[in-house]
């Protein structure tokens, strides 16, 4: 590189890096919404809450957005690796399993949002209200949820890293010497 001028590939590693920090906290943000939004529903099936919550809506609007933040980021990420793959001549397939584990569990998670959006969501409704819980609603969440616990599973490492933590007990270190 020229002086003054930066390496054009330093920069972009500098990019990727930035990226993979703000997917991780959208990951961490899009994981919050999606624990209160299961727990609300299902208080909300069972009748402990009350129906028709636009604030939960809401939530769920912007769950929504930045899980299609999140996807979009993914994408660019992985075809970075995926190009970085073909510039060193092999895959390397069973290395890589939790690359395209997370990759095909990820897709398959949007295709079931999709439908979890379908089955669930009342149109006309300005308020967050759901429609009665039968057996296609039951398979498409269990399938939702299926592919999200592969996707945590094959992504929980990389999202450690990405957050600047080297392992799961330094987590727990750190949560055993704030309590």
């Amino acid at each position: 590189a020229v002086e003054g001028n930066p390496d054009p590939v330093q920069q972009r590693g500098k990019e990727i890096k930035r990226m993979r920090k703000w997917n991780a906290l959208i990951s961490v943000l899009i994981l919050a919404l999606f624990i209160v939004h299961a727990v609300s529903g299902t208080y909300q099936m069972a009748g402990i809450l009350p129906g028709g919550s636009s604030f939960r809506k809401v939530l769920a609007f912007v769950m929504l957005a930045l899980l299609i933040l999140h996807a979009a980021i993914g994408t660019i990420l992985g075809m970075e690796t995926v190009r970085a793959m073909r510039k060193s001549g092999s895959f390397y397939l069973r290395e890589n399993l939790a690359f395209f584990a997370q990759r095909i569990s990820g897709f398959a998670m949007l295709l079931f949002i999709l439908a979890h959006l379908l089955l669930f969501y009342v149109k006309d409704s300005p308020k967050f209200v759901l429609h009665d819980f039968g057996m296609q609603q039951l398979v498409v969440s269990i399938l939702l949820v299926t592919c999200l616990v592969v996707h945590l599973v094959f992504g929980i490492r990389q999202l450690l890293i990405s957050l600047g933590i080297r392992s799961f007990s330094e987590i727990l270190a750190d949560m055993l010497f704030v309590i």
